[in-house]
């Protein structure tokens, strides 16, 4: 559905720390290591779900399924937003 790339100052262990307690805070679901794992977030119209890989300074994203009246931009600039 979904794809699109992070890219952080911070150390890998940093950044998906970070990834891990915002979607956690927000009564997500986490399961990964440093290297890829997968996510799901519960939301009022619907369940963001996807998965997430680690490459060098680059934390991509790839959104599997997103309530259809939720454009791909919208999850990109909240992710990105909480991210940088």
């Amino acid at each position: 559905m979904c794809k699109f790339d992070v890219s952080f100052s911070a150390t890998a262990d940093e950044v998906v720390s970070k990834a891990k307690s915002m979607i956690e805070e927000s009564g997500g679901r986490f399961e990964g290591n440093v290297g890829q794992g997968r996510y799901t977030v519960k939301l009022p119209m619907g369940s963001v779900e996807g998965a997430y890989s680690v490459t060098g300074g680059i934390l991509s994203f790839h959104i599997t399924k997103k309530p259809m009246i939720m454009p791909c931009a919208v999850i990109e600039t909240f992710l990105r937003s909480r991210l940088s």
